[in-house]
């Protein structure tokens, strides 16, 4: 899109003043210098030689210069919408056919605009190693902090050649998680992702001194700085010729990495439930659990204690569908693990037991950040944070059963139209959490007193509802719905079913035949 005259004149008396305070600057940092070519005004800034470097600029590209107004202005180009909906890209030609992108976020949580960061200009400038840049050609990139809530975090120019905001506070705007920016962010240096490529790498070229902290520190700030400029403006910066291949080709190798890297973990955390009651196993001797299960993200992880729950208390945790692993000590659980516990029958402690707060690895949600967007003469900084929405810690707790619990018995009494009530079969299901465990088949082979014919009695059954239904009826006779009980403690014969089964009838039609009178 071409300029009007009036903007023209207004983005060339820009330049030139740009360009006035640009030479004053370096005849002050370069006295030595008689000349040469700045790779930015601010986030990448001319310095003195560190080495010789044998390949030249590269001749399709030359250090133009552009007007901060240009660039941060929307209305001096036009809006595109980048296919994959991650960024807006803007484009912008000025008046010798130059065309420029540049891409801002798309998927900005407006509604987050609360509150504020305060940026820190630090003034200190890391050099780029030689082996970067082009001969001739030394460079330092700026070094930026943000400091929330006390505390400080690295934060990133993403538009080399357009002046840095000065310090101070500024509103922010969070990004949604799964955006590229969002992600750079999270895995570069000093975020929580960034062993997962940045502390692998051994063979950074590192420079002479440190600002970070260090001076690998230095190299992955560096790194980081050209690889989140590739991804907010969707190509290497036009402007930012001094890097040579060496240094360009890592920035994108790293911009390639994070195309498929997970995404930032979150911290949510839940139990699939977090209140259990246990059951007995009569044969086992024991008392167990349901499954619990662990909701959170892979990365996210608690520590639970079994001995919280009682002495002689037992884990049993299954990961990514494995066997269940024994653990009688504080163990580790991680997004997606499920577990249960297990305890003797003669060690059980009746009652429920809690576990203490449990807060995880992931304590707080984490935010990639961009502020002083859209701010005539300054440029977009990146940074992120953990300060902000600390996640509630969750508890567990397990109720355990008497060791003896209160039994009672039951009686099953069968008859029928044709006179059979020995040999039917009945299945017989628990359904409380006293004698879920209880699901057997009985047979009625007894004749018992008190009027009862044939009969299958039960005694010491776990206090609880059950069901019982009559299986392999033969055809003759009808099925007969299930029924239900519960059973009271200490009974025996006033615990009683009863079942009657009725002969399957039906109807027969026929036509009576005689002599017929008028045949011959």
């Amino acid at each position: 899109m071409k300029f009007s005259k009036r903007t023209t004149t207004r983005a060339i008396a820009l330049v030139l003043v740009l360009l006035l305070l640009v030479g004053s600057f370096a005849a002050l940092a370069m006295p030595d210098e008689a000349a040469g070519e700045y790779s930015s005004t601010d986030a990448y800034q001319a310095t003195e030689t560190e080495g010789a470097d044998s390949r030249s600029p590269e001749s399709a590209e030359e250090d133009e210069e552009f007007s901060p107004e240009e660039e941060s202005s929307p209305s001096n180009g036009s809006l595109v919408e980048n296919p994959d909906d991650e960024f807006t890209v803007i484009e912008i030609e000025d008046d010798d056919g130059n065309e420029y992108q540049f891409m801002v976020p798309s998927h900005a949580l407006s509604a987050s605009n609360v509150g504020s960061v305060q940026f820190v200009n630090r003034n200190q400038w890391i050099p780029v190693p030689s082996a970067w840049h082009f001969a001739g050609q030394p460079l330092s990139v700026g070094f930026y902090q943000i400091r929330i809530n006390g505390v400080y975090y690295p934060a990133y120019c993403l538009q080399p050649r357009v002046p840095a905001p000065p310090t101070g506070n500024y509103a922010y705007n969070v990004l949604a998680q799964n955006t590229l920016l969002a992600r750079g962010l999270y895995y570069s240096f000093g975020a929580p992702g960034q062993r997962y490529y940045l502390d692998t790498l051994t063979n950074l070229p590192l420079p002479t001194s440190s600002h970070t902290g260090s001076r690998l520190g230095d190299a992955q700030y560096l790194l980081s700085h050209l690889t989140l400029s590739i991804i907010y403006q969707g190509q290497w910066p036009p402007l930012l010729t001094g890097i040579n291949q060496t240094g360009r080709n890592a920035a994108f190798a790293f911009r390639d990495w994070l195309e498929t890297a997970p995404h930032p973990p979150h911290a949510n955390k839940s139990f699939s439930n977090a209140n259990v009651q246990a059951t007995i196993n009569v044969g086992g001797a024991r008392q167990e659990t349901p499954e619990i299960t662990f909701n959170a993200d892979p990365r996210n992880a608690i520590m639970v204690d079994p001995s919280a729950f009682g002495q002689g208390v037992i884990l049993l945790r299954t990961r990514d569908g494995g066997e269940p692993t024994f653990h009688w000590s504080a163990t580790e659980i991680r997004g997606g693990d499920s577990f249960h516990f297990r305890v003797p029958l003669t060690a059980a402690v009746p009652g429920t037991h809690t576990s203490d707060h449990l807060h995880g690895t992931q304590t707080r949600h984490w935010y990639a950040i961009l502020f002083n967007q859209g701010a005539a003469h300054t440029q977009t900084i990146g940074g992120w944070s953990q300060a902000f929405d600390p996640v509630a810690p969750i508890q567990l707790s397990v109720t355990w059963l008497s060791s003896e619990p209160e039994t009672a018995g039951l009686v099953i009494a069968k008859t029928s139209e044709t006179g059979r009530n020995l040999g039917v079969d009945f299945r017989l299901q628990g359904l409380d959490a006293t004698n879920n465990h209880i699901d057997m088949t009985v047979t009625t082979d007894t004749v018992g007193a008190d009027g009862i014919t044939g009969a299958s009695i039960l005694r010491d059954l776990p206090v609880g509802r059950y069901r019982v239904s009559e299986i392999n009826v033969p055809g003759q006779y009808i099925q007969l719905e299930p029924q239900y009980i519960t059973l009271i403690a200490g009974l025996l014969w006033e615990n009683r079913l009863e079942f009657h089964n009725e002969l399957v009838r039906g109807r027969v039609q026929g036509i009576k035949l005689g002599v017929d009178p008028l045949r011959p």
